[in-house]
């Protein structure tokens, strides 16, 4: 009897992702992880290891936390669920007849419609030694080095060339679906009248963060980084209309949704800016542009000598990619560039004096070994950044005391109580002025949670909403 050994989980998952790369799938959106996969998957991933949940039930008060259902009536939101009614159904974020879905599901669908409309999606690049936008100075080599002309001249009809930075636009007014947005919504999510109103708002909240952290996540992506937007009009499947970036696509057909890896590193920042760049070179564009190439950044090296040994060639490839860690291996007629920790970062092939580098599916999968857990691990730590405000309230001789863990700035307090039928009525302002005010009122009698809102700035300066509550007696 012939024993066959048992693939390895990357080798199949290299294999299965190959098979795929020749189907004709439904085109997407051609500047962003894919949304139904992909970017639906990272932001499960990031959202399930988040505080999101316990946020939803202790300081929101609704059951369930991410799987609670909410509820956006259409009637309300006609544009918004008519935009997800664009989407296939077995996404897991189109909401049913009545609006209704998952918590969870409603921050996929943010993600989802960060790219709606697609010139949106030229807002999600970031050249982190720049800090610029998207623009279009990759095409110029695209048309001589691309073997997929047609497939870029088709997508190049209706291709953004140009963008706001992704820091900015994740804060900027003309994002409706931005950390504005995200913080408004919130805000009326804790303090609307009735738990029908709350459900409602706390559903665009989480829209809201979902397209947020969706433009974060597009930095683990190296085009995003490197802007290069070339990269993201290959031809994809043969077909002309069929067109996107191929690391993103093989991410999609190798992981999927369900298959996204989780993230042994949640990383912390005290401004949502700092995950995009920060001052150490530890935000997510920093990292991904320091360590990684997408397909048409790949560096055009000195040509060699006459005659030139392996150590020359091997000192010209580190020179070109400006990497002393890299180590070469034979691959096939040509070489394997492994970084440090044995990630490739690209083939070459050495051509009479030239050579030339270039990356194939194997070396893709290598790449996304690294990038999705990253993507994850920001995500997971934007998201708590987002929800990161939390009110301490307890009873206190005949009233009460609110407290901040993380510190206050300026703004508002607001105190709130529910009654039995779980609507919600204010019963105390105050302004805060860089300490939360002592001698607070008790809530009125027969309250059934008493609710605690800050709205203004944390001790950095940076917008927060904060909450807290307390059930009477409990």
């Amino acid at each position: 009897m012939t024993h066959r050994k048992t693939p390895s989980p990357g080798r199949l998952r290299w294999a299965l992702a190959l098979g795929l790369l020749t189907l004709v799938l439904r085109p997407q959106a051609p500047l962003a992880w894919e949304s139904a996969t992909t970017h639906a998957g990272l932001l499960e991933r990031s959202a399930l290891a988040s505080v999101i949940h316990s946020r939803i039930e202790r300081d929101i008060g609704i059951s369930g936390g991410l799987f609670a259902r909410l509820v956006i009536p259409p009637a309300d939101a006609p544009a918004t669920i008519e935009l997800l009614g664009k989407f296939n159904p077995t996404h897991g974020y189109v909401p049913d007849s009545r609006g209704r879905q998952m918590a969870i599901g409603w921050l996929a669908a943010g993600a989802a419609l960060a790219d709606s409309p697609a010139r949106y999606a030229a807002n999600h690049f970031l050249d982190p030694t720049g800090l610029k936008g998207l623009d279009d100075h990759t095409l110029d080599q695209f048309s001589e080095r691309s073997k997929h002309r047609l497939g870029a001249s088709r997508a190049d009809e209706k291709l953004i060339r140009s963008g706001a930075p992704a820091h900015e636009w994740a804060s900027s007014a003309d994002n409706p679906l931005g950390v504005t947005g995200f913080y408004d919504q919130y805000r009326k999510a804790v303090t609307a009248k009735t738990p029908g109103e709350r459900e409602r708002h706390l559903a665009g909240a989480l829209l809201a963060a979902g397209a947020v952290v969706h433009v974060l996540q597009d930095m683990a992506s190296p085009s995003h980084v490197r802007i290069d937007l070339a990269a993201h009009v290959d031809s994809l499947s043969g077909s002309a209309v069929d067109v996107g970036s191929r690391l993103e696509r093989i991410a999609a057909l190798a992981y999927g949704r369900l298959g996204i890896p989780a993230t042994t590193n949640i990383v912390r920042k005290d401004r949502l800016t700092s995950f995009f760049v920060d001052s150490d070179g530890t935000g997510l564009a920093q990292i991904v542009a320091t360590r990684f190439f997408s397909r048409y950044t790949l560096p055009v090296p000195d040509r060699l000598p006459v005659g030139a040994r392996v150590s020359t060639i091997a000192n010209t490839v580190r020179k070109a990619l400006a990497r002393d860690d890299v180590t070469l291996e034979p691959a096939g007629s040509g070489f394997r560039v492994l970084d440090s920790r044995g990630t490739c970062l690209a083939l070459f092939e050495v051509e009479g004096r030239d050579i030339r580098f270039f990356t194939n599916d194997r070396c893709v999968l290598s790449q996304l070994e690294e990038l999705l857990p990253l993507a994850v691990g920001y995500g997971t730590g934007a998201l708590d950044f987002l929800f990161r405000g939390n009110l301490v309230v307890k009873t206190s001789g005949k009233g009460l005391s609110v407290t901040s863990p993380g510190g206050i700035g300026d703004g508002e307090l607001l105190l709130l109580w529910d009654d039995a039928k779980g609507v919600r009525s204010q019963f105390h302002k105050a302004s805060v002025r860089g300490a939360l005010p002592k001698g607070l009122p008790a809530a009125p009698s027969g309250a059934g949670r008493v609710v605690a809102v800050y709205v203004g700035t944390d001790a950095r300066g940076e917008a927060v909403v904060a909450t807290g509550s307390i059930v009477p007696g409990s």
